[in-house]
């Protein structure tokens, strides 16, 4: 069994760094590999008189995604991390990245827009192994083509 078949929702991961394409498929088989944080999309305030007021708010979507080290991708986001750090004189190269997740029956979700926000710059070290590694990103906008309520 490969690794990628450890995939308990069994969606093929690609991500596109700048003009690269990358097959996301070297995941930890001991973590989450693609994990999405909740979204704060709304909120209540009361007002000094009591009020309620609610509002919407716009949001990033965070996502973190789990490597085994020494992957061609982590690898690539090691050098991405470098290079959109700021260094002294020397400015910050950002990089457009985008995620698709497609599950064997057909549903895609796309992340773009996206920007690493958090990544070691070397590999950590375990009792015989290489550490895995997380990676951590902020998405612009996001698309589901999956099944979805209609509510309105």
């Amino acid at each position: 069994m490969a690794v990628k078949d450890l995939s308990v929702v069994n969606y093929d991961f690609t991500m596109k760094i700048g003009s690269s394409v990358f097959t996301i498929d070297n995941f930890s088989p001991e973590s989450d590999m693609w994990v999405v944080d909740s979204q704060e999309i709304g909120d209540l305030q009361i007002t000094p008189d009591g009020q309620g007021v609610k509002y919407t708010r716009q949001s990033p979507t965070i996502a973190h995604l789990t490597l085994n080290a020494g992957s061609a991708l982590a690898e690539a986001l090691f050098e991405v991390a470098r290079l959109s750090q700021r260094k002294g004189e020397r400015k910050a190269k950002m990089f457009d990245i985008s995620v698709t997740a497609m599950s064997l029956n057909g549903n895609i979700e796309v992340f773009t827009g996206g920007v690493i926000t958090n990544s070691p710059f070397n590999h950590s070290y375990g009792v015989d192994k290489k550490k895995d590694i997380t990676f951590d990103f902020k998405f612009l906008d996001t698309d589901n083509t999956g099944t979805a309520l209609n509510i309105m």
